[in-house]
């Protein structure tokens, strides 16, 4: 049996990739939306697992390897894979998008992490188009008071993430609720719509549609906030989905 940790696009992909191949497939997605998105036809479970947890399962499921096809901001997945990988003697691989070319342009510019980019943006302008979701709201929220700003937020179609929404102050013609990833004229014409004067992003390659953020970001004249991504020392990673074969034998 294949763990994957998914919740991805990649994920989805690398799970039928492994079952085409005539493998058992396990999958794990940390919410119920990423799993209904990811559409469980086998086994699966939709619920953040921390180490213990993890190891409880590879125990119960008899796995063999763990493939981490998280988000590249999902850190502390990645990390709680790791770590339960190295407890229970199995083989961690990690695959992770490659990182998008984007254009040359003084519109851009980099962040480290969320708080940073709440900064940063807020300093550029009052109103933030912030395309990074929900789970790092709170700070956001923190810096348009302190700014006196204003922040749109486009999140998924999801009662918690719009919940989360309300509960922070943002009112509901300042939350877009749509599941992405978006063209760039879509971009374009949201931005326009309401008036964004910065847009941030995060460092999410092809599958998160970030340069499509950018080149709609740059053809506006709005500065892009783009946070990097996190770096782990992972054991073993990878770019592509064969090479994902390629590191099992079963």
């Amino acid at each position: 049996m294949i763990l994957v940790m998914s919740g991805t696009k990649d994920g989805r992909e690398i799970t039928k990739l492994l079952e085409s191949r005539g493998y058992e497939v396990y999958s794990t997605t940390a919410t119920e939306y990423s799993s209904l998105i990811d559409g469980f036809e086998g086994d699966g479970v939709s619920k953040p697992l921390d180490v213990n947890g993890l190891i409880r399962l590879i125990k119960d499921k008899n796995i063999r390897y763990v493939v981490d096809a998280t988000h590249p901001y999902a850190a502390i997945a990645s990390k709680n894979g790791i770590e339960a990988c190295n407890r229970t003697g199995i083989k961690y691989i990690r695959f992770e998008r490659e990182d998008e070319h984007l254009p040359v342009s003084d519109l851009i510019v980099n962040a480290a992490n969320f708080e940073e980019a709440a900064k940063k943006a807020f300093s550029l302008g009052k109103r933030v188009f912030l395309t990074t979701g929900t789970k790092e709201l709170k700070v956001f929220v923190e810096y348009s008071k302190k700014s006196n700003g204003i922040l749109i937020v486009r999140t998924l179609p999801w009662t918690q993430s719009i919940n989360l929404c309300l509960s922070n102050g943002i009112p509901p013609d300042r939350i877009i609720a749509m599941q992405g990833p978006f063209s760039k004229d879509l971009n374009k014409a949201l931005f326009k719509e309401h008036d964004a004067e910065v847009v941030v992003t995060k460092e999410s390659g092809e599958a998160g549609g970030v340069i499509e953020k950018v080149d709609a970001g740059i053809e506006l004249g709005i500065p892009i906030v783009i946070i990097k991504r996190p770096k782990l020392n992972y054991p073993l990673l990878v770019n592509q989905y064969f090479q994902v074969l390629d590191f099992i034998q079963v």
